[in-house]
């Protein structure tokens, strides 16, 4: 064709008419002009001026001018202005298609390791906008992609670590006091932890500068650490940390029975029976968490001074954060598992050995 000839070799054409073999021989016998669409749309293409379009080293197309109004053949300024308006098309081909190239997509990796075609990725958007459910379901689903694959495709999109559901995650009750269940369902984030003193949530999407905006003011003054997580683990995530919303309330209504003291109390002078019913019912419901967790440990850790005592649960080998319980308290809280055990409370330099 004219246009992939004047493409291949680089320079423009200018023919005064198209359907003259000798003009066209001329310039390369084996150029020819292709008038079935002249025939099809009963136009008749006769002048013709043909300009590639590039950039630098590269290629882009080509541009083709028709039939000169006058119905003469093109001059030296038509070619001067075909030129000038290759090189601005060409400026701004380029620079759509690199910066379609720089932006990256979310799931470029699955693409670029063969685990999924492009064809198929937009068969799936479609699929998921008609259908109302989230593209990584449904790629999961339907596309059998798995959920380590997809999880490497949005962290590396995100820039953020990807977090998968893990029913052991310990509660952190600390977290959770204050937020609603009802936004963090619908706006799909929930805090699972700590990294040190930054808090870890997950989200659907840490691109997200509103939602994001939202939940650093509920933790304002804290820094964040935002985690990618897919949607129905985040739902997981806040069904197990609100399911036995009752169990939790009640248990932290059992440390809030504990109010810290105004003076200074040596607690371990402090006498403990089974009447103290708040600290009765603490231990009682620790051994129960611990044993609905299958927990094989369970770890009383008292500090010096006025830090709160940890209890630990050891799941799957792992020493997890349960609870904290007042400093104040932690005499109490372990004379009481004495008296449960049989043990002597009075005792506290020898090891026991004893059971409940």
């Amino acid at each position: 064709s004219l246009a992939g000839y004047a493409a291949y070799k680089g320079k423009v054409l200018n023919i005064k008419d198209v359907h003259d073999r000798n003009e066209l021989a001329v310039i390369d016998p084996k150029l020819a002009f292709d008038n079935s669409w002249d025939r099809k749309t009963r136009f008749q293409t006769r002048q013709v001026l043909v300009s590639p379009v590039g950039f630098q080293k590269y290629l882009l197309g080509a541009i083709q001018v028709m039939n000169r109004k006058d119905g003469k053949a093109f001059n030296d300024q038509d070619e001067v202005a075909v030129r000038k308006l290759a090189k601005t098309l060409g400026i701004a081909l380029f620079n759509q298609k690199r910066m379609v190239k720089a932006r990256p997509g979310k799931f470029d990796y699955l693409i670029e390791n063969g685990l999924l075609t492009q064809k198929e990725l937009d068969k799936a958007i479609h699929e998921a906008r008609k259908t109302r459910q989230d593209i990584e379901s449904l790629l999961m689903k339907n596309y059998k992609i798995s959920k380590k694959d997809i999880g490497k495709a949005m962290s590396l999109y995100y820039k953020a670590p990807f977090v998968e559901y893990n029913e052991r995650t310990p509660i952190p009750s600390e977290l959770l006091g204050g937020l609603k269940v009802p936004f963090m369902r619908k706006n799909y984030w929930v805090p699972i932890g700590k990294d040190g003193d930054k808090i870890i949530v997950a989200i659907d999407n840490p691109y997200h500068l509103q939602k994001v905006d939202m939940i650093k003011a509920l933790f304002s003054g804290k820094e964040l650490l935002f985690h990618a997580a897919l949607r129905e683990d985040i739902l997981k995530y806040i069904k197990l940390f609100f399911q036995d919303k009752k169990q939790q309330s009640f248990i932290d209504e059992i440390i809030g029975q504990l109010e810290l003291e105004v003076e200074e109390i040596d607690e371990a002078e402090k006498a403990v029976t089974e009447d103290d019913s708040a600290i009765v019912q603490l231990v009682n419901q620790i051994i129960l968490d611990a044993y609905a967790r299958n927990a094989s440990d369970i770890h009383i850790e008292p500090y010096p001074g006025k830090r709160n005592t940890e209890v630990r649960f050891r799941i799957d080998g792992a020493c997890q954060l349960y609870k904290t319980v007042p400093y104040n308290y932690r005499g109490a809280l372990v004379s009481r598992i004495k008296i449960m055990s049989d043990l002597d409370i009075a005792e506290r330099r020898k090891p026991q050995d004893g059971k409940i």
